[in-house]
């Protein structure tokens, strides 16, 4: 659920809003990916409630279910705050969001690596 229907459709927009669109899509694919995200938060809302920890699956740790998460949670407020879950309507998401991004390993999905040398 999380990496196909949220994190993916939200990548995706981005990217067809930065790129463009295939020959394929139709005109309002960008505006149909965000409206199946915004309508997601319902869901995993739903999900963090069925457990009594902070995370999808039961525990005080977050398994990798979670920390899946952590790209959409450092670059959702970034690119398209607008996007994400409203606190009132969705508290959950939106403190799962917030645990994610406090999390040290948040930051390296900012953090700029080496360049990569090409073969010699």
């Amino acid at each position: 659920f999380l990496d196909e229907e949220v994190t993916r459709t939200f990548f995706l927009s981005m990217r067809k809003e930065a790129f463009g669109l295939d020959d394929t899509d139709h005109p309002d694919t960008v505006a149909h990916l965000r409206r199946r995200l915004t309508r997601r938060w319902a869901d995993l809302e739903q999900l963090l409630g069925r457990t009594d920890g902070p995370w999808l699956l039961d525990g005080e740790e977050p398994t990798l279910v979670d920390l899946a998460g952590i790209p959409l949670a450092v670059r959702l407020p970034q690119w398209k705050p607008e996007l994400a879950p409203d606190a009132g309507e969705h508290p959950l998401a939106t403190a799962w969001l917030e645990r994610l991004r406090q999390r040290p390993s948040a930051a390296e999905v900012d953090r700029r690596g080496e360049p990569v040398a090409g073969p010699a």
